[in-house]
């Protein structure tokens, strides 16, 4: 996050749910927010099993609604997402990423064209090429699209 999205300088704090019941989310977020610290942002990985449960149940609905209620941005994400196979991972955080980004005042953007037709832009990516270790480096950024305006 601090060198693909340029968040700056971040430090985490852990409060760990006692079980998957939206009941023990909730006892886990209490101890976040009357920790006393002014949050700018909440990460909360729920149970992947959870998905169907609604209301006072889920435990995503809850810790969403108390965060939000203080006005502390939250980005939730499931279980499942972080146990995709190594190879897969960076593209899952690089979603959970993007999203921070705009959460905490990122400005969203839109490529410009001569047409009215649209794309959809559906992969943001990056990388460093240079040569050797030490050599200079310079950034690349790739946009990849699945649909454009007419339909392909």
């Amino acid at each position: 996050m601090t060198q693909t999205w340029k968040l700056g300088d971040l430090t985490f704090t852990r409060f760990e749910a006692d079980g998957p019941t939206a009941a023990d989310y909730e006892k886990a977020c209490r101890a976040a927010i009357d920790e006393g610290s002014a949050w700018q942002f909440a990460l909360v990985q729920v149970p992947s099993a959870t998905s169907e449960l609604v209301g006072d149940q889920n435990p995503y609905l809850v810790t969403k609604a108390k965060f939000l209620g203080r006005n502390v941005p939250v980005q939730e994400f499931r279980v499942v997402m972080m146990q995709k196979p190594k190879d897969q991972l960076q593209w899952a955080l690089g979603g959970i990423g993007l999203q921070v980004f705009a959460k905490l005042g990122g400005v969203p953007w839109l490529l410009q064209t001569k047409t009215k037709e649209h794309e959809l832009v559906l992969g943001l990516g990056s990388a460093n090429l240079g040569t050797g270790k030490f050599g200079d480096r310079e950034r690349v950024v790739g946009l990849t699209t699945a649909f454009s305006g007419d339909g392909r």
